[in-house]
């Protein structure tokens, strides 16, 4: 992982304190974390290279508060300064609650496939188990006496010659 030179996280939805062990690629040109929902504290290095022109640092968003080491207050990127480092609790439950919805419509679906499979697999077996019943697609078909052949519905025994 020394060889790493660019690391772009941004708009993923990351939650929580900024990874200090991001500071410790030492051939790192760009980390670009914006649009996420970190908060707390980046290790000044970060901010001495992007200030050296060594580093493209992007720490935008409006639901980050971070401040660096050497800050007393932390600030929400993209609004005025804070002391307030967690982000926005409405929004972070907003997220856990899409999240949750996600994850409950995919199981249902799963399970909705699952059933439907079941069925298919149970009208087989009865099917293969009664044998050759004469049905097609559900339809009883009436066999002819006589050839014993299954003939359609609105075909009548026809009798050719005398």
């Amino acid at each position: 992982m020394d060889a790493l030179e660019v690391i772009d996280l941004s708009d993923n939805i990351l939650i929580g304190e900024f990874p200090d062990f991001l500071a410790n690629f030492p051939k790192l040109k760009v980390l670009n974390l914006a649009n996420n929902f970190l908060n707390g504290t980046v290790p000044t290095s970060l901010r001495d290279k992007s200030e050296a022109n060594e580093l493209e640092l992007t720490l935008t968003g409006k639901n980050m508060t971070l401040c660096f080491s050497d800050e007393n207050t932390c600030r929400t990127i993209g609004l005025t300064p804070t002391s307030n480092k967690t982000p926005n609790l409405g929004i972070r439950i907003a997220i856990r609650i899409g999240i949750g919805l996600g994850i409950l419509i995919g199981l249902f679906v799963i399970c909705l496939v699952i059933v439907l499979i079941i069925g298919q697999c149970q009208k087989r077996k009865a099917v293969a188990a009664s044998g050759s019943t004469g049905e097609i697609s559900g339809l009883a078909m009436p066999v002819n006496a006589e050839t014993q052949q299954q003939m359609h519905p609105t075909v009548q025994s026809i009798r050719v010659g005398a």
